[in-house]
């Protein structure tokens, strides 16, 4: 059996994992099993995947007196399965237990657990005070919420376990830190939060910020610990109509630095870098001229957004965006409003129109896991209805 331990697992640990049989695996003291999972998936380069070769390091046993193979993976997918359920109702426990889980267990049921992301909102409060921005909009009871949840006030210890959660109960592959801006809050802890997410195995680990608070440090910290894509709010190459459309709050032109932050992002290794563009009619260029400047600038996507019809200067500047992109090819379109077009040139970026007028956005946007800066995972962003991160 020792030969199915993985080599890097700690010598207290596989002296634990030698002890147990199957039997007394399945039907130990859950807590003594959390703290084997708490320890596995602390250590380094370790996740859910190392976790099922945990269990079936404590599975062979049961498996080994059984010769043909047929049967040996029959009886490897039921243990995996009875192993994969226990931990998930150990984890849904937990969660209960901290007053993370709110109302998220029915309202996924009903849904049927067709979930695809993990959405950390690290508290609502922003640098910036787009014009465009959905929060505009809020009505007074919106507003006290996101002034009361400026901050996120979970600890790494539930942050961690809402992700195993999402990982194990609903297979989500992708996790991503937003806002508000997730730069504004604490940026240096953020980097453990990604080592976490890595170390539980999330294929895709993206920050989705304007820009205007990171540094080549913090940057390179991200890439190290963990970080698989940048995605940056940058709407226009115009100076003067970016800050006309941001207004940052503390009154500064912050559109250089964030270009040179986009530069320095794009020329590391492994990470993908996005542009995300709100278009306007008065403000931003046409679609061709975006797409040329993100290929000057070196990044490998672009997203152009339709702007939300949500307050007076959006309907304003809103403008209809063509699903057509001359000299690039579409190879998808989501009914609810998104479309990827790729280039025979691999030089170009690839590129995303995604027009959130679409009637079935909003039911797109449940699929959706939020863990909400209170500290409770939900599939709204607001807990009035489904909701919409732009």
């Amino acid at each position: 059996m020792n030969e199915m331990i993985p080599q890097s697992v700690s010598p207290d640990l596989t002296k634990q994992i030698e002890i147990m049989n199957l039997d007394t695996f399945l039907n130990s003291d859950p807590q003594k099993i959390i703290d084997i999972i708490q320890q596995y998936t602390e250590q380094p380069d370790h996740g859910i995947k190392k976790l099922r070769e945990l269990s079936y390091a404590v599975a062979m046993e049961a498996i080994d007196k059984h010769e043909t193979a047929e049967v040996q993976k029959e009886l490897l997918t039921q243990i995996q399965t009875k192993i994969d359920k226990l931990i998930i109702d150990w984890l849904e426990e937990i969660l209960k237990e901290m007053d993370l889980a709110g109302k998220i267990h029915a309202d996924i049921e009903e849904r049927q657990r067709n979930l695809s992301v993990l959405k950390i909102i690290r508290g609502f409060r922003c640098n910036y005070n787009c014009r465009f921005c959905l929060e505009q909009n809020s009505d007074e009871e919106q507003k006290q919420y996101l002034d009361e949840f400026a901050s996120y006030n979970y600890s790494l210890e539930k942050l961690k376990f809402a992700m195993l959660y999402a990982k194990m109960a609903f297979q989500i592959k992708e996790i991503n830190f937003s806002g508000g801006d997730p730069l504004v809050n604490n940026p240096k802890q953020l980097i453990e939060e990604i080592k976490i997410a890595k170390q539980i195995g999330f294929e895709k680990i993206t920050i989705l910020t304007n820009g205007a608070l990171l540094t080549t440090d913090l940057i390179d910290a991200y890439c190290e610990a963990g970080l698989t894509n940048l995605s940056i709010s940058l709407h226009t190459s115009n100076k003067e109509n970016y800050d006309y459309l941001v207004m940052a709050k503390d009154k500064k032109s912050h559109y250089e630095h964030v270009v040179k932050m986009l530069k320095y992002a794009s020329g590391k290794q492994g990470l993908l870098v996005r542009i995300n563009s709100a278009k306007t009619k008065h403000f931003t260029e046409p679609i061709a001229e975006l797409i040329q400047w993100a290929k000057k600038l070196g990044v490998q996507e672009i997203t152009i957004n339709e702007m939300i019809m949500a307050n007076q200067f959006s309907i304003e500047e809103h403008e209809p965006i063509n699903n057509e992109i001359a000299g690039y090819d579409k190879i998808s379109e989501q009914h609810w409003g998104l479309s990827l077009f790729k280039s025979p040139n691999s030089d170009d970026p690839s590129v995303a129109i995604c027009r959130f007028g679409k009637e079935d956005f909003a039911s797109e946007q449940s699929k959706d896991l939020y863990l909400l800066p209170n500290g409770k995972l939900s599939q709204y962003l607001f807990e009035k209805g489904p909701g919409i991160s732009y």
